[in-house]
């Protein structure tokens, strides 16, 4: 199983406890540099997302057969994130998505403003 989990904004107090236990059941989690330091990863595989997605890619392919994966994503796993990388090259019925609390959320949040008039875009 490949799960793509949305970690939030960034900081742990923001990570949704459904994403927590889907990283504490997989056997190896992949993510970018700075999510894997705040996971605090211990005694899993872990495998750092660069900017060289076929890694990934062949990574992905030489472990899931068996083994649980986890691919830990900043934000929202379902908007601009490699979740459309990931479908395009694995089998949907092995893909599971965690969402996360996203950076739409938490900025309106923290100025205070509903968000229901706002088009939601990216600047990736």
């Amino acid at each position: 199983m490949i799960r793509v989990i949305g970690l939030g904004p960034g900081h742990p107090d923001y990570m949704l406890p459904a994403a927590k236990k889907a990283i504490d059941a997989s056997d190896i989690v992949i993510a970018g540099k700075r999510n894997l330091r705040d996971l605090k990863i211990i005694n899993k595989n872990v495998f750092e997302i660069k900017s060289d997605l076929e890694a990934v890619k062949y990574f992905m392919e030489k472990n899931k057969t068996d083994n649980d994966i986890a691919v830990a994503v900043s934000g929202d796993p379902c908007f601009y994130s490699i979740l459309g990388y990931i479908r395009k090259n694995f089998m949907v019925e092995k893909i599971e998505v965690i969402p996360g609390i996203s950076s739409f959320q938490y900025l309106f949040s923290k100025i205070g403003k509903p968000w229901e008039n706002f088009l939601p875009a990216s600047v990736h």
